[in-house]
């Protein structure tokens, strides 16, 4: 059957209209690949609220950050140490120049590195857990979804990843759905 359309598409397509030869290829990959990955959006409000304790829980700083952060406190006692020297004539001034140049090169790449790294228009407020999903904290701390065959990946802004597995729950209406819905109705009114 696939074939057959895909053959009387091509004979369609002997005018030497370009546009129809892309539009086969289309549905040829569409009958062999479903990339088809629907989830629920209280199924994904859920999962980010889960991902979102998670992250503030244990990883706020991931390693790379703390090494930054260690490293630039290095740097600091560093130019605080020359500036002794030099204050104390232990150092010359040109040699004091060169050296505090290129530390506070270095200071200032691993403070941009570091705050735009760190997260964006937070305050320490924003960082308690959530019960209910808050679309505030999605724009602020969310940098990407990916969502996968029964997985979600939430890709926070400082560059942690926090992937948590999903169901949409049973397909299709299950045995009792009518009695459920009419019991509903009659406990919230209609």
């Amino acid at each position: 059957m696939v074939k057959d359309l895909i053959t009387s598409l091509i004979i369609l397509t002997s005018h030497g209209d370009v546009r129809y030869g892309h539009v086969v290829t289309k549905i040829i990959m569409v009958k062999k690949v479903c990339d088809n990955t629907r989830i629920k959006d209280d199924v994904l409000k859920s999962k980010f609220v889960e991902s979102y304790n998670e992250f503030i829980n244990t990883k706020l700083d991931n390693d790379e950050q703390i090494d930054d952060k260690n490293k630039l406190a290095i740097l600091v006692k560093q130019e605080n140490e020359l500036k002794v020297l030099k204050i104390n004539r232990l150092i010359d001034i040109n040699d004091y120049n060169k050296e505090v140049e290129v530390i506070r090169k270095e200071i200032k790449e691993l403070t941009d590195k570091i705050s735009i790294s760190e997260i964006r228009n937070m305050v320490k407020t924003d960082c308690k857990e959530l019960v209910v999903f808050d679309e505030q904290k999605v724009e602020i701390f969310l940098e990407k979804v990916k969502i996968f065959k029964n997985k979600v990946t939430f890709r926070f802004i400082n560059g942690v990843e926090i992937t948590k597995k999903y169901s949409n729950g049973p397909s299709g209406n299950q045995k009792g759905w009518k009695k459920k819905q009419v019991k509903e109705k009659q406990k919230y009114g209609d």
